[in-house]
């Protein structure tokens, strides 16, 4: 019996091929992702896609999504950079690649003769009678090309155009893994050159040194032939080779007018493919990156080579941030020169000096010393060097042998200046036959922030040793004025207190002469109070004094000059006010110093105040408040010192307001003056309140 088995046969032919198909597909995703490296899979990618198509050569190209080819594997085999080049600009513009990549599609040539897509090369080394090109897609992003070629017309059938569009996805996919990994690993070597580049900067180097080293490291982990850094001229227009690496040297007087032709200026690199370099033939491509810093380029890194074509798109990537780093490096290593250069003049000038100079970090260590000051503090066996760094409680153990006190004065100095910005304090001490004025000054940044203390040590011994004689000359001469000036007075003082036959002429010189006598005596005896207060040698008559009744009689004293200038002279001293215990004498004598100084400034129509008020448990705050000028600012600072006055009519000595200071530091207590231009003047002083 016969039995049509047409339709069985059918079938069992489609699933052998359906069987062939699956195993060749198997076959390609084996293959394929053998290896995950990029070229390691574009290579077993071509070698299957050759073997299951049985053709005798083949080509893959990978693109970029700008058409620009990153990868690619020629029928030739390995050709030169430049050679490899020029072949695939030339099948991209006129060849099948360049239909592959614009339509996506497969195509299939059976006689490359008769198809116009074909571009059949000058000097190709084989014949190509029939071609098979597949698009390398990955969804809907075309990866590559492959592009398999036999010698002989009509050699690739329907069937394998099925195998190939079949395989071309697990193709795809297998590329676009290794490209991901391909990526990766690029950018793991770009970050380790980063990073060696860097790292070959940290050291404090010179700039020069700085820049040698980051280039040599660069030229050593690329392999690049040139790694050159231009700087401009001062016009900017023509840019010189500063330093240089690799096996490629630069001309003698070798220089670009300018930067390269096809370069956009702020762009962070150029990459030039086929260009030499004017007056630099043995450059046959190169990339150009300039630096920048602040908005301005200040230098250009360019690498070249003699090869064209021998940069890609991964170089451009690793130069534009080494271009950053660089860039980065020259301006941190220009700082660090200036900085060390200005820390070289200070310390100069610290070490220079002729004051002690001392500071200390907020952690109470000492950062900086000289050696006068080790001088000043009887260290002068030791050298700064050996202070730095070292606690300052170590400086006083070492001072304690020789001056306790003045350890007890900086300890208590610094205990004050816990936070680091309090005010500045100044003081006094001897120390082994010295005497030394100490300043200790808040050191801040821009915003304000402490950043420790500085101790500025002077040697006044000379200073006070001339003042000293001075005072004791003018204490002897003073002295011996007084007792002349004395028997002068009193004699001018009986001959105007009897009737005399003389003109009325003379008597006024008489009383002028008598006037004048008083003054000076007076000046005489403030110059001797001054200096018996100011040595300690006048003692005080302290008693429990009732300062309403002593500051109502002071203000009938001073009542008839301030009536003669229109002037309101006002007490507000409550009664109740406990008594003060004072030197009533001296006290009284500081009032009627206060109140004269503002009877003189004050215009006509103004008014003096005198006012108490109890402050604290122990002490009682006295105001002598005017509406005068105010006291000028130049003025204000020296205002207590001896033979200070103002620019006024009628002057007095100087003396008064220094009475004033020493005579109130005798009771212990203390005197300050508020002014403003314009304002008036108030002059605020405390006294002791009587115990008990």
């Amino acid at each position: 019996m016969l039995r049509d088995i047409t339709e069985r046969k059918r079938l069992e032919r489609a699933l052998t091929s359906q069987i062939n198909l699956f195993e060749n597909l198997l076959v390609v995703a084996r293959a394929t992702s053998a290896q995950p490296a990029l070229e390691d899979t574009l290579r077993n990618t071509l070698d299957i896609a050759v073997a299951l198509t049985r053709s005798e050569r083949g080509s893959i190209l990978l693109v970029n999504r700008g058409g620009r080819v990153t990868h690619q594997i020629l029928a030739r085999g390995d050709l030169p950079a430049y050679a490899s080049r020029e072949i695939v600009n030339q099948v991209l513009e006129g060849g099948l690649a360049g239909w592959l990549l614009r339509y996506g599609q497969v195509a299939l040539l059976e006689d490359t003769a008769r198809d116009e897509r074909w571009l059949t090369l000058p000097d190709q080394p084989y014949q190509v009678g029939s071609v098979l090109g597949i698009p390398i897609k990955y969804v809907d992003e075309i990866l590559g090309i492959l592009i398999l070629m036999h010698a002989e017309p009509y050699h690739y059938t329907q069937r394998d155009v099925e195998v190939m569009s079949a395989a071309a996805q697990q193709m795809a996919l297998a590329v676009r893994n290794a490209q991901i990994f391909y990526e990766q690993q690029r950018m793991a070597e770009r970050q380790m050159i980063l990073f060696e580049v860097l790292r070959s900067a940290q050291e404090t180097l010179t700039v020069q040194q700085t820049l040698r080293r980051m280039l040599r490291t660069l030229a050593q982990l690329t392999d690049w032939p040139l790694v050159v850094l231009l700087e401009p001229d001062a016009e900017g227009t023509r840019w010189s080779p500063g330093l240089w690496e690799g096996r490629l040297t630069p001309p003698p007087d070798w220089a670009l007018n300018g930067e390269p032709e096809d370069a956009e200026k702020g762009r962070a690199c150029l990459l030039s493919q086929a260009t030499t370099l004017p007056g630099f033939p043995e450059v046959a491509s190169f990339i150009y990156a300039p630096l920048q810093a602040d908005g301005r380029v200040t230098h250009a890194l360019l690498v070249g080579s003699d090869q064209p074509y021998a940069f890609s798109d991964d170089d451009r990537a690793l130069l534009a941030p080494l271009a950053d780093v660089i860039a980065l490096s020259l301006r941190n290593a220009y700082l660090f020169e200036q900085v060390n250069l200005e820390q070289r003049r200070l310390q100069s000038l610290i070490q220079s000096s002729n004051d002690g100079i001392v500071m200390l970090s907020l952690d109470r260590k000492v950062l900086v010393v000289n050696q006068q000051a080790l001088n000043y503090l009887g260290l002068e066996h030791t050298t700064p060097a050996d202070w730095v760094n070292r606690p300052v409680e170590e400086v006083f153990r070492a001072l304690w042998h020789r001056s306790p006190n003045v350890v007890r004065v900086l300890t208590q100095e610094l205990r004050r200046v816990r936070a680091g910005n309090e005010p500045v304090a100044e003081g006094e001490y001897e120390i082994a036959g010295r005497i030394l004025t100490w300043a200790n000054l808040p050191v801040l940044d821009e915003a304000g922030t402490a950043l420790g203390r500085l101790v500025v040590l002077r040697d006044v011994t000379p200073i006070r040793q001339a003042e000293r004689l001075r005072e004791d000359l003018i204490h002897t001469m003073v002295h011996d004025l007084r007792n002349p000036l004395t028997a002068v007075r009193g004699s001018l003082q009986l001959l105007v207190s009897r009737e005399t036959d003389l003109s009325r002429g003379s008597k006024q010189l008489l009383d002028l002469a008598f006037q004048g006598s008083t003054r000076m005596l007076d000046l005489v005896n403030a110059i001797l109070d001054v200096g018996r207060l100011e040595s300690g040698r006048m003692p005080l008559n302290l008693e429990v004094v009732d300062f309403q009744t002593l500051a109502s009689d002071v203000i009938a004293l001073q009542q008839p000059l301030a009536a003669q200038k229109e002037l309101r002279l006002l007490l507000n001293v409550p009664h109740e006010l406990p008594p003060v215990q004072v030197d009533q004498a001296l006290i009284a004598r500081v009032l009627q110093n206060l109140i004269g100084n503002a009877i003189k400034f004050t215009p006509a129509g103004g008014k003096i105040t005198l006012s108490a008020r109890q402050l604290e448990e122990s002490r009682l705050e006295v105001r002598v408040q005017d509406t005068g000028p105010g006291i000028p600012p130049e003025l204000k600072a020296r205002l207590f010192g001896k033979f200070v006055t103002g620019n006024v009519e009628g002057r007095g000595s100087g003396l008064g307001l220094a009475f004033c200071k020493l005579a109130l530091e005798a009771h212990g207590q203390s005197i300050r003056v508020e002014s403003e231009l314009g304002a008036g003047t108030t002059f605020i002083f405390t006294l002791p309140l009587a115990k008990g």
